[in-house]
């Protein structure tokens, strides 16, 4: 697959390792990222090849872009499992070079308000389990 120069671009400028950025809205700014596959992912209980069964989009809060408020749209890969006696079915991938899990914050946003001393504002975009 070729890499256009655009795309090259873009992902230099969102800074994330293993990420591939897939569009650009405009307006509020959404950079639409998914991760980069390497290799097959394995069942965390069984070890069995996991297929993907769907993909869930995560709004994230990132810093500021060009003086505009930007968010991070993940589409997060849902994996399942296709041995049918396996009890983990299915989870979503995760990745700590974007997102804690349960946060709607990015890392760098995360890191931000730490150094500004409000880590008091990380506990209102935890999500509920």
């Amino acid at each position: 697959m070729p890499v256009d120069g655009i795309s090259v671009m873009l992902e230099r400028v969102v800074g994330l390792p293993r990420v591939r950025v897939l569009a650009v809205e405009d307006g509020p700014l959404r950079v639409h990222v998914e991760t980069r596959n390497e290799g097959t992912e394995q069942c965390p209980v069984c070890g069995t090849t996991a297929g993907i069964k769907d993909r869930d989009r995560v709004a994230l809060t990132d810093l500021p872009c060009f003086g505009r408020p930007a968010t991070l749209v993940w589409h997060k890969r849902r994996w399942r499992c296709p041995e049918p006696t396996c009890a983990a079915t299915t989870w979503t991938e995760t990745s700590s070079a974007i997102a804690a899990s349960r946060l709607r914050l990015t890392r760098d946003s995360i890191r931000v308000l730490l150094y500004a001393g409000k880590p008091d504002w990380i506990k209102l975009a935890t999500v509920s389990p």
